[in-house]
């Protein structure tokens, strides 16, 4: 408080001393324009050019604030514009990922190019009218795509492929991306796509060839990986080529097509013995008894010739763990039959029958009884397997 005072105090005696001043010596200023004269007081004057001078600065504010207005009032407008398309691309992204195509088209379509849109509206609206059903509509939207020139090329050509996939139209979809330049060809996309392609195409080899790079890119799910890699290793393995080849291929699989029951094993086998070279079976079961013991590959040794059966005696022996395993007993006998070891071989059968009752087993125990004068045991064991097929 008392320094307001001090300053109050001040501000009169200034006051007070600058009247005084224009009271003893006014002055004059003579301001002449031609026939025109005008005569004030030096104050006077200074007022009015200090005046002039607020009035002056008053203008200017007020012309520049109105001058922002539009610009103000753009910005304003472009701002709700913006959010506006912000609000169609998200609701158009969510129908699209939620599947329902037409309303995914529909939203993403409201996005003009005015509002900022991005180069993957056109390409996620196109996919989304082709899955809706207008496949025109989707390829005009490709077209513009291209025309507008926003975004790569190969991802276009990409889309474009998988459209044609989708159509069921390999041929096209391949058309598609066949002129590629090698950095599109080294995408995980086009990696995916080609596994499709060759998938649709029943191009196994190439199939299974995608397939490693394919898992360490997680680009597509395990379930389905594992779907191809089963489709396409039993289906190279079934394709014509010689049984070397084929013994060369499964060499090749991975440790998970060559697990305990692997059914590509049983294809193996099955082509093996339709192919009749005993020389690449012999070689396959050497190299699978050694870890499996599975029954699709000891009744493999049954359609061996003694020479080459011998041969597995010993593997199939340190398999044999009891009386009751059939198979196992099975292979022993028609090992021992070979070899002329009839009373051992005859042994085996029985034993064998007897566990498993299985017909094959019957029938090769008859046929070894006959060999051995034994027509009225034979005759007995092909009357209980003539019951058991009438039952």
């Amino acid at each position: 408080m008392g320094r307001w005072s001090v300053y109050l105090v001040l501000g009169l005696i200034l006051g007070a001393a600058l009247v005084t001043f224009i009271t003893l010596d006014r002055g004059y200023i003579l301001i002449a324009w031609g026939e025109w004269q005008v005569e004030t007081s030096v104050w006077l004057a200074m007022a009015l050019l200090l005046t002039a001078f607020m009035v002056f600065s008053l203008l200017v504010s007020v012309m520049r604030s109105t001058l922002r207005i539009p610009r103000s009032l753009k910005r304003w407008l472009g701002l709700r514009a913006t959010l506006g398309a912000q609000r169609r691309t998200d609701k158009g992204l969510a129908a699209f990922f939620e599947g329902r195509w037409n309303a995914a088209e529909k939203a993403l379509r409201k996005v003009s190019h005015g509002d900022d849109r991005s180069p993957l509206h056109l390409l996620y609206a196109a996919i989304a009218t082709h899955r809706s059903g207008d496949r025109a509509r989707a390829e005009t939207l490709l077209a513009q795509a291209e025309e507008e020139g926003d975004m790569p090329l190969s991802l276009i050509a990409m889309v474009r492929a998988e459209c044609y996939l989708e159509m069921g139209d390999t041929d096209a979809a391949r058309r598609a991306v066949e002129h590629l330049e090698a950095s599109a060809r080294a995408t995980p996309r086009y990696k995916k796509l080609q596994a499709e392609l060759a998938y649709a195409q029943q191009r196994w080899t190439d199939l299974i060839a995608l397939i490693p790079a394919l898992r360490d890119l997680k680009i597509v799910s395990a379930a389905t990986l594992d779907q191809w890699e089963r489709e396409g290793w039993r289906a190279a393995m079934a394709a014509d080529q010689t049984a070397a080849e084929r013994l060369a291929l499964w060499r090749k699989a991975p440790a998970a097509q060559k697990q305990a029951g692997s059914p590509l094993w049983e294809t193996l086998v099955a082509q093996l013995k339709e192919s009749r070279d005993e020389e690449v079976l012999l070689k396959a079961l050497l190299e699978r008894l050694e870890s499996h013991r599975e029954d699709v590959s000891l009744d493999a040794v049954l359609v061996l010739p003694g020479r080459l059966a011998g041969k597995l005696k010993k593997v199939v022996s340190a398999l044999a763990t009891s009386d009751a395993d059939a198979q196992c007993l099975a292979a022993l006998a028609h090992i021992a039959e070979h070899q002329g070891e009839d009373e051992v071989a005859g042994s085996l059968w029985r034993r064998a029958y007897a566990a498993s009752c299985e017909t094959r087993h019957g029938l090769r125990l008859s046929l070894w009884l006959r060999a051995n004068s034994e027509p009225d045991l034979a005759a007995e064991v092909e009357a209980e397997l003539l019951d058991r097929l009438h039952h």
